[in-house]
C-alpha cells in the first residue's frame, strides 16, 4: 500500500505561509484554507512550512495555531504541525500522564519504529518533556509489558530482510521455551520478538 499523502508538485512554503497567515486573519479562523495547506501537503513540506512560518512572522506555528483553534480541529492541526518524532513522542507522553496507562498507543509507536525512528522519537521526547521516555515507561509500566517496551526502546532491531531459516530456528526456540513448562521462558520471548524486524 502506497503513501496516501504524496508532496505536492508546486511546492511553495512562502504561499503556503501567508495562506496560513490569511486563515487566522480577521474574525474567528478560516478553517478551511487551514485544511487545505496542512492537510495537502506531506510531512516534510509541513516542517519547511513551520520553520519559514517563524522566520516570515516572528511566530512559532504550533503556538499559532493552538491560540487560533479549539477542541478535536485544535488536536488534528497541531498533531499535522508537529514533526513525525514530535507527534509521536507526544502520543507516548499522553498515554503515561494522567491515570493508568495506554499500553496499546505505547505498542503502535514502538514496535512501529524503525531503530533510527525510536532514537529520534527518544530525542523528541527528552527535548520537549524534558524527561527520559524509558524512565518514564519503567516508572509507568511492570512486568513483562515494561521489559518489551524498554528493549524496544533501545532501538538494537535487526533491519535486515526476513529471513525463512531465522524464522524457523526462532519458532522452535519460541515453542521451546513455552511448552510443556511450567509458565514460560520470557526472556527468550522478549529477545526474539523485540530484535526482529
Amino acid at each position: 500500500m502506497g503513501r496516501t499523502l504524496v508532496p505536492v508538485e508546486d511546492f511553495n512554503p512562502e504561499a503556503d505561509c501567508n495562506t496560513i497567515r490569511d486563515a487566522f486573519s480577521g474574525v474567528g479562523t478560516d478553517e478551511k484554507l487551514l485544511i487545505s495547506i496542512l492537510c495537502k501537503r506531506s510531512n516534510d513540506q509541513r516542517d519547511e512550512i513551520a520553520k519559514l512560518y517563524k522566520t516570515m512572522f516572528g511566530k512559532d506555528l504550533v503556538k499559532h495555531v493552538k491560540s487560533e483553534t479549539s477542541g478535536n480541529f485544535r488536536e488534528v492541526m497541531v498533531s499535522l504541525c508537529n514533526s513525525t518524532p514530535k507527534f509521536l513522542a507526544r502520543i507516548c507522553r499522553n498515554a503515561i500522564r494522567g491515570l493508568g496507562t495506554s499500553e496499546g498507543a505505547l505498542i503502535n509507536v514502538l514496535a512501529g519504529g524503525t531503530n533510527e525512528e525510536i532514537q529520534a522519537i527518544k530525542d523528541a521526547y527528552l527535548k520537549k518533556y524534558k524527561r527520559s521516555l524509558e524512565e518514564d515507561i519503567r516508572g509507568d509500566t511492570s512486568g513483562t509489558l515494561k521489559h518489551v517496551l524498554v528493549s524496544l526502546l533501545q532501538g538494537n532491531r535487526s533491519e535486515e530482510g526476513a529471513s525463512y531459516e531465522q524464522a524457523v530456528i526462532d519458532a522452535q526456540d519460541l515453542y521451546d521455551a513455552g511448552k510443556g513448562k511450567w509458565g514460560t521462558n520470557e526472556s527468550t520471548f522478549n529477545k526474539i520478538l523485540v530484535s526482529r524486524s
